[in-house]
């Protein structure tokens, strides 16, 4: 595995953004898309070597993952790898506080599967952060929503609603139990 500075990711990034042709950015960015995903960059980052100031750091590297539309669940598995692998609740707080700073831009296909990774954390597992995470993807959702017409409702405020309500009911039928 090759292991990459994530501040030197991050310049590189900046480096594609700075060059004003198209085509030079969509086959520079296809290329790193490709190597990130080759070297497992984000394997490395949220594997069983985890680091916190490594996670932190990170976030600009899943913004750019977003970005070039190259963000799938099989990235957001590995992401969300800590917070299924019992890591120490810091580690867990600093995955939901990196998911939580990218909410508004992940795709509602990304949001989708957070949500339901969400749900199947135990109880014991939810704690403020993880309600910070909910709370930012449902208020991105509603964010992002078209206004409500009187003959239709969009389909992502009722996935919002549907989402919300089935977390904070298992949530509570579980607590109860």
């Amino acid at each position: 595995m090759v292991c990459y500075n994530v501040i030197g990711l991050v310049d590189l990034i900046d480096h594609i953004i700075a060059y004003d042709t198209d085509a030079y950015q969509l086959v520079f960015v296809s290329r790193l898309t490709e190597k990130l995903r080759k070297d497992g960059i984000l394997e490395y980052i949220y594997g069983p070597n985890i680091h916190l100031e490594i996670v932190q750091r990170s976030t600009e590297i899943i913004v750019f993952l977003i970005n070039a539309e190259a963000l799938t669940s099989v990235e957001l598995d590995v992401i969300w790898s800590p917070v299924e692998g019992n890591q120490h609740r810091s580690i867990v707080h600093g995955v939901c506080h990196v998911l939580h700073e990218i909410a508004d831009i992940l795709t509602l296909e990304n949001k989708s599967y957070l949500f339901k990774k969400i749900r199947l954390m135990p109880m014991s597992f939810i704690e403020s952060q993880t309600f910070s995470l909910i709370k930012a993807l449902v208020v991105s959702l509603i964010d992002h929503t078209p206004p409500l017409r009187s003959t239709s409702v969009s389909i992502t405020y009722v996935l919002c609603k549907r989402y919300t309500y089935a977390i904070v009911n298992e949530k509570l039928l579980i607590g109860c139990s």
